[in-house]
């Protein structure tokens, strides 16, 4: 995770975390050509002027320095271009949904995704912020959002981009099954991105696997330490390991 930030400077990353992003923008790029034909839209790279002119910290404006911006089919994931980052601000701040430093960066549904101004606080370099504006640490860096996003495309559709047999029931909801895969996808191309693992430990917790469940809630912690939720969850999780032990 890069150093702490002021709003709209360019703090710079260590030589390992740039690392760390290049290859996941090399892995985006690999997995771009290969959905083409599921609807997955991405441009780029950004022009450099209107990049430089956003404000972003250096480890997110990697992204848009190759993809200027990715947007999939069906599910409403995007990470906005970079020409559009202002109006998605603006629009953001007249809700009142975002804290002082917050740069929006994408959308899906109701839930904003913003780089916050200091992510070692928060947990993540992305956190997802739904319409109550609630908060959580989505993702380790933009490109990580990105290649996860691509990588839970993969469990729900075909290269074709249509849903695959089986995610579904016959109510229209994801078979649970699926929901975990995604999960554990996601965590394998973003193994620091902690609302995911808090989710899988989560159906862990609710499928009785509550030692799974604890490993996950403190690999959540390691990275997001202050996070009520993780914390209150694995209070939760080993309450309910004492009982049994007793």
């Amino acid at each position: 995770m890069p150093k702490r930030r002021q709003s709209g400077s360019k703090t710079a990353i260590d030589p390992h975390e740039r690392r760390r992003i290049e290859q996941a923008l090399d892995r985006l790029e690999e997995r771009l050509h290969g959905l083409l034909e599921a609807g997955v839209v991405s441009g780029g790279p950004a022009d450099p002027g209107t990049l430089a002119a956003a404000g972003l910290p250096e480890s997110a404006a990697m992204f848009w320095a190759r993809f200027n911006g990715i947007a999939l089919p069906g599910e409403g994931a995007l990470v906005h271009p970079v020409d559009r980052l202002g109006a998605a601000q603006a629009v953001a701040q007249t809700e009142g949904r975002l804290r002082a430093g917050d740069l929006v960066i994408g959308e899906e549904g109701q839930e904003l995704y913003v780089v916050p101004l200091d992510p070692w606080e928060e947990g993540a370099d992305v956190v997802v912020v739904d319409a109550a504006g609630a908060r959580a640490p989505e993702a380790s860096s933009v490109a990580h959002l990105a290649l996860g996003w691509l990588g839970e495309l993969g469990v729900l559709r075909d290269e074709r981009g249509r849903v695959r047999d089986g995610v579904l029931d016959k109510r229209g909801q994801l078979e649970p099954s699926v929901a975990r895969k995604l999960l554990r996808r996601r965590l394998d191309f973003d193994p620091d991105a902690p609302r995911p693992r808090l989710e899988l430990a989560r159906q862990l917790r609710e499928a009785g696997e509550l030692r799974g469940a604890r490993t996950e809630l403190q690999a959540v912690l390691r990275r997001a330490p202050e996070w009520a939720a993780a914390n209150e969850e694995l209070e939760v999780v080993l309450a309910e390991l004492d009982r049994l032990e007793r």
